[in-house]
């Protein structure tokens, strides 16, 4: 007889992408592209890093816990959001605050409906508490159908959550606002979790929102626009209930003294942030155009994130590229999570520059 609890048992793990780029020494790293993660794909504000040099320096902190409550970071993520900071909570990363609104919201077989083909991560966290997932999975070319997805809700007894990434991850494409409202004010009984990850890359948000609903939480990262994937942080908005509720079951040593400098260097320099998502925004047009290019091979869907999700035409054709940016040192997302996904690859978008890598990798693939 086993100690793990029934829901960890039967539990499908989350697919973790290569992470070969840690395998390999900093030389080496630094000839390498890392596209399959959707970090950010250079070095976050120098102020970070002047920080980080200062707090290294300051050998009394090594030994403390971290402080448990950052006013400046809270007044900081006030500023940057529009939303009050009785409404706010960081986290150490929105994998982890995911972890918490689970715990703190589901219970054994709640409904709990995902919005995908999305981001996997989730589910493990619901179906670690007991929780019954329902999926509404979109077609090609993964354009929302509120007037379905409302039907979806109404036919699902006992549903508690809906969980829907804007901009959508692996697809990219975005829900218009407008819809959320609708069906937040349709289904005031179900808790509407949007992950803004990539709202930075697209610009639609309803977070200002949770100050005026009770059934809507939104989460973000620092990890994509900010570059700051390595310090893991992240933050949470709802209403002061929902907020003051997750709040009594998070634990807060678990934020580091550097994740919180950097968060917080990285809201006093949002400028730096803008710059590098009008330079993505710029390389993501390009390299959508440069793959409309191969119209016989791919299938290219739109995208208001940091990435680009294609379908090849040909069977193997997929691994085939795979395996040729491997070895050009480019590692890329091969999705197999969900049917919906056949064939397809999800490129992050960098730089101009180092699209410009890619760009040349996968037309040397082709002659």
């Amino acid at each position: 007889m086993g100690f793990l609890n029934e829901y960890i048992e039967r539990l499908k793990p989350y697919q973790v992408a290569s992470h070969k780029i840690w395998e390999v020494d900093r030389t080496e790293r630094e000839g390498m592209l890392k596209l399959d993660w959707n970090e950010g794909s250079i070095p976050p504000s120098p102020k970070v890093k002047e920080e980080m040099m200062r707090l290294v320096a300051d050998e009394t902190i090594y030994g403390l816990y971290p402080p448990t409550y950052s006013d400046r970071l809270m007044r900081l993520l006030a500023d940057f959001t529009g939303v009050k900071e009785a409404n706010l909570q960081y986290f150490g990363s929105s994998d982890s605050l995911q972890e918490y609104v689970s715990r703190a919201i589901l219970t054994e077989s709640e409904g709990v409906l995902m919005v995908g083909p999305t981001y996997d991560n989730f589910r493990l966290s619901a179906e670690a508490q007991g929780a019954k997932l329902h999926y509404f999975e979109m077609d090609a070319p993964f354009v929302m159908d509120v007037v379905a997805l409302d039907a979806k809700i109404v036919a699902i007894e006992g549903l508690k959550m809906v969980y829907l990434c804007n901009p959508n991850n692996p697809t990219g494409t975005v829900t218009a606002k407008q819809d959320l409202m609708w069906l937040m004010d349709r289904h005031p009984a179900v808790l509407f979790f949007i992950d803004e990850a990539y709202h930075e890359f697209g610009g639609e948000t309803v977070c200002e929102d949770v100050m005026k609903r009770e059934n809507l939480l939104v989460s973000r990262t620092f990890s994509k626009a900010f570059c700051l994937a390595g310090f893991r942080i992240g933050y949470l908005m709802g209403s002061q209930a929902l907020i003051g509720g997750i709040s009594k079951i998070r634990n807060a040593k678990n934020i580091t003294v550097f994740g919180q400098a950097a968060a917080c260097m990285a809201l006093e320099d949002v400028p730096y942030m803008r710059e590098f998502v009008r330079e993505v925004t710029q390389a993501r047009k390009q390299f959508i155009s440069f793959l409309q290019g191969y119209p016989d091979k791919l299938e290219v869907f739109a995208s208001e994130a940091n990435f680009v999700l294609m379908r090849f035409k040909q069977e193997g054709e997929k691994e085939q590229m795979m395996a040729h940016l491997i070895e050009a040192g480019i590692f890329v997302r091969n999705l197999t999570h969900s049917e919906k996904l056949k064939g397809c690859l999800r490129i992050s978008v960098g730089t101009k520059e180092q699209m410009a890598v890619v760009e040349a990798a996968m037309q040397e693939f082709w002659g």
